[in-house]
């Protein structure tokens, strides 16, 4: 597979797990910039090294926020789901279809209860 070819392959996945930056263009890290390691476009791995570059490096979080193309808000809410879950929490929760509720209608009309319990053992 050429690198082009890898890439897009990458950013497709990223997408379809809701784990792309919003803006990898606002990503100024010098290790989103300089090397082949570290993609802005991935979410997960740019939250994750704005979270230890304030905690490790010391950066101000103003400072980690910018280089990183996050806001203040975002940075706290990576910060607390690291905290709950480890870096799982960084993980996007996948998008999942919702199903039908009680007032989805049919080509009859609305869908009623038919009036029997149903027992759960």
């Amino acid at each position: 597979m050429s690198h082009a070819n890898s890439r897009n392959f990458k950013l497709g996945g990223l997408r379809r797990r809701n784990a792309l930056h919003p803006h990898p263009e606002r990503v100024t890290s010098e290790l989103f910039t300089s090397g082949v390691f570290f993609d802005p476009h991935d979410a997960v791995q740019v939250k994750y090294e704005m979270l230890r570059r304030v905690r490790v490096d010391g950066l101000s979080i103003t400072r980690a926020v910018k280089e990183h193309g996050y806001t203040r808000p975002t940075y706290y809410e990576a910060k607390k789901a690291v905290e709950r879950d480890g870096i799982v929490g960084l993980l996007p929760a996948m998008r999942t279809r919702k199903a039908p509720n009680a007032s989805t209608h049919c080509a009859n009309g609305p869908l009623r209860s038919v009036g029997r319990t149903i027992k759960l053992s």
